[in-house]
Order: C-alpha cells, then sequence, then structure tokens
C-alpha cells in the first residue's frame, strides 16, 4: 500500500518553510561581543540585546559561568547586524584568535 504524503502534509511554498517566532528567532538583528574582565581576561558572546546580556552576566543566574569568580567591567568590542547563525560562526572565530590578535581587533585594525 502507497502512502501518499499529502494526506499527512500540507502543500507549501519556500515562503510558508520558516514563519512566526522561529522566522524572528533567525532573522533578529544578533550581536557578537567581548567583555573585559576585572581580571582583564576576555570573555567573547552574542546577544539580541548586548546592555541586557552583560547585565546577566554582573550576577544573575542566566550569566555564563564564565563569570564565577570574576566581574565583567565593560563591553570592549561589539558587531552588529548578524544573523543567529552568523553571530555563532563570528563568535568562534574570535574565539580562536589570540590575546593579541583579539587587542588588534578591539583597535579596530581587522574587519
Amino acid at each position: 500500500m502507497a502512502i501518499n504524503l499529502g494526506d499527512y502534509c500540507p502543500p507549501f511554498s519556500d515562503s510558508d518553510m520558516i514563519h512566526g517566532p522561529i522566522q524572528s528567532w533567525l532573522t533578529m538583528n544578533w550581536s557578537v561581543y567581548i567583555i573585559e574582565a576585572n581580571d582583564h581576561s576576555y570573555y567573547t558572546g552574542i546577544a539580541t540585546d548586548v546592555e541586557r546580556r552583560f547585565e546577566e552576566h554582573s550576577g544573575t543566574v542566566s550569566g555564563a559561568k564564565y563569570f564565577n569568580g570574576r566581574t565583567p567591567v565593560k563591553v570592549i568590542y561589539q558587531e552588529d547586524g548578524h544573523t543567529r547563525s552568523s553571530a555563532s560562526k563570528r563568535e568562534a572565530e574570535i574565539k580562536k584568535l589570540s590575546r593579541k590578535q583579539k587587542i588588534i581587533l578591539i583597535k579596530g585594525v581587522i574587519p
């Protein structure tokens, strides 16, 4: 007996594939940021609202474990205009940089 998928899945167009909350999550304006901690180390992360995320790192339960025993001092670098996917990829790239390379990036020498 052959199964007709049309009986189980309504037809859809490409524009129907991503909609609602998932679409807004994917297309939101994500940012990649670097925070300097009180021990002068750097933390790299992504967020849709960097200011809110900085506050979360400053002592809430939803802050990164990286800040257990450290205090975030200030956001020293921020790249805006990313999708969730591109922000994650850029975060990974930045995390692979040496401290010296991150300093150059922060000073604006590397695009």
